[in-house]
C-alpha cells in the first residue's frame, strides 16, 4: 500500500555529491560514531547524545570534552579558535569544523541524537551543514530541528544527512527536519514498525525531492510534508497505515508531487486527511486516494480534502466508492481537482448517499 508509480515517471537513484571544499565525513567518521560539519555562521551549536557510559566530542582529531549519557553539549564557536578549522566556499565562504561524536565505551551504541536550544527564549539558529551516521543502531530520537513551545531550534543550512548503511534506524523523527529548507538528501528512514508521530517532520523542506520511509507505522502525519515544494516522490516501503488517525496536510502545497495513488484503505482509524494544492500551485501529479470504508472521519471539516489535485473523474468516483457511511455531516472537498467539473449528479450521489457533503 502507499504510493504507486505515476505514469511516465521513472524513479532513479539519487546519490548526494558533497561540495568539493567540504571534508569527506564518510571516510573520516569512525564506525559507531556520528560526524557533523558545522559552520561558524551562528555563535552556538548545542546538542545531546544518548549513549550508555557517556560520549566524547572531537573537533578535528582533538578531544573537545566528555559528556554523560544524555548530557547537553554547548559549543561556543568562538571557543574553537585553537582547534582545526576548514575553509569552505559553499554555500558561501565560511569557516567550518568537523565534529565527531562517539561512545566513551567502545562497546556502547549511540541510541539518540538531538539538537537542543541553549538560550532561554526565541528560536536558536544553528550551523549544521552535513550529518553522517556511521552507526546503524536504532535511535529513540534523531532531531536536527524542533518546534516545541519550550524549545525552538533551526538548522536551515543543513544540506544532507548520509549513512554508512544507507538507512537511519529510528523510532521517531517528530519535527526532526522542520524548516530545513536547504536539505536535499536523506537516506532511507527505517521506523522499524514502531508506532510514530510525525508532526512537521519534513515540513518546509523546499529542496528535498525524494524520501523513502521503511516499516512506517504512523499514528499521525500532521503537516508531515507540508510546503515541501520540490518533493516529487515519497516511497512507503512495507508500511502499515492501520493506526493512522490524523493525516491533516500530510501533503499540501507540493506542486511537483508525482504520485499516482495513495492507498489508505487499511486506515480504519483515520479521522481526517488533506492532500491538497492551491489554485496558484495545484498538485496535478497527485492522481488518486483510497480510504477505508470503516474510517470514522470525525475531525473538523473538511474531513477529506483533495482540492486542486490531478484526480480525474474516474479517480474521484473511486474515492467516493471507498468512502464509509457517515451521519455527522462530513465534508469532502474536491474544489479545483482535474475531474471535479466532469462529475455528473449521479457520480456525486455516490458520496451524498453515504452521508457526505461534496464541496466543489
Amino acid at each position: 500500500m502507499g504510493f504507486k508509480a505515476g505514469e511516465g515517471f521513472i524513479p532513479t537513484e539519487y546519490n548526494w555529491a558533497k561540495p568539493s571544499s567540504w571534508p569527506e565525513l564518510r571516510q573520516t567518521t569512525p564506525e559507531g560514531a556520528i560526524g557533523i560539519l558545522i559552520s561558524d555562521k551562528y555563535p552556538v551549536f548545542s546538542f545531546s547524545v544518548n549513549c550508555e557510559g557517556g560520549y566524547k566530542v572531537l573537533v578535528g582529531q582533538r578531544e573537545y570534552a566528555l559528556f554523560e549519557n544524555g548530557q547537553q553539549c554547548v559549543i561556543n564557536i568562538a571557543d574553537l579558535a585553537d582547534f582545526e578549522s576548514i575553509l569552505i566556499n559553499y554555500p558561501e565562504a565560511l569557516t567550518s569544523y568537523s565534529l565527531t561524536l562517539l561512545p566513551v565505551n567502545e562497546n556502547a551504541d549511540i541510541t539518540g541524537f538531538k539538537c537542543e536550544r541553549s538560550q532561554e527564549s526565541g528560536t536558536q539558529e544553528q550551523g549544521v551543514l552535513w550529518v553522517h551516521l556511521a552507526t546503524d543502531c536504532l535511535m529513540e530520537r534523531f532531531l536536527l530541528s524542533d518546534d516545541n513551545d519550550t524549545q525552538k531550534v533551526r538548522n536551515r543550512d543543513l544540506r544532507a544527512v548520509t549513512s554508512s548503511s544507507g538507512e537511519i534506524k529510528v523510532k521517531s523523527i517528530y519535527g526532526a527536519f522542520n524548516e530545513c529548507g536547504e536539505l536535499s538528501y536523506l537516506p532511507v528512514i527505517n521506523y522499524g514498525n514502531y508506532l510514530s508521530k510525525n508532526y512537521c517532520s519534513l515540513r518546509n523542506c523546499s529542496k528535498l525531492s525524494k524520501v523513502t520511509l521503511k516499516n512506517f507505522t504512523p499514528q499521525d502525519t500532521i503537516n508531515m510534508f507540508y510546503n515541501s515544494q520540490a518533493l516529487r516522490r515519497v516511497i512507503f516501503e512495507n508500511s502499515n497505515f492501520g493506526s493512522l488517525t490524523n493525516a491533516f496536510n500530510i501533503f499540501g502545497n507540493c506542486p511537483n508531487l508525482d504520485m499516482a495513488m495513495l492507498d489508505l484503505s487499511s486506515g480504519d482509524k483515520l479521522e481526517r486527511i488533506t492532500c491538497a494544492g492551491t489554485s496558484q500551485k495545484p498538485m496535478t501529479g497527485f492522481k488518486g486516494l483510497k480510504v477505508s470504508s470503516a474510517g470514522p472521519f470525525t475531525q473538523s471539516a473538511p474531513q477529506i480534502d483533495v482540492s486542486y489535485t490531478g484526480m480525474d473523474k474516474e479517480n474521484l468516483k473511486s474515492l467516493f466508492e471507498s468512502l464509509p457511511q457517515v451521519s455527522a455531516g462530513q465534508k469532502i472537498n474536491i474544489t479545483g481537482s482535474s475531474g471535479s467539473a466532469d462529475l455528473t449528479q449521479e457520480d456525486i450521489a455516490i458520496a451524498v448517499n453515504k452521508g457526505w457533503e461534496v464541496l466543489q
